[in-house]
């Protein structure tokens, strides 16, 4: 009888990051509304929780880094 081998198969690898806030305001300690808060969860192509890697060329700190991002709507 012959055997299927299948070797190292590749591992994903994913995390449960949540669905985000539904609440349109923030509130004070008084309980009236502060801020405002962004109608979308996306912005730039990018969502809270996505991975990312920045390759780093030039500068003190040259390397290729994994992380996870959050995002904002001012792109800070």
């Amino acid at each position: 009888m012959d055997r299927v081998v299948n070797g190292d198969p590749p591992v994903l690898s994913i995390k449960a990051t949540g669905r985000g806030s539904y609440q349109r305001t923030r509130l004070d300690a008084f309980g009236f509304s502060e801020r405002f808060l962004t109608r979308t969860k996306a912005h730039f192509g990018f969502v809270t929780g996505d991975l990312v890697r920045a390759v780093v060329t030039k500068g003190k700190k040259i390397g290729s880094y994994l992380g996870r991002v959050a995002v904002r709507s001012s792109g800070s």
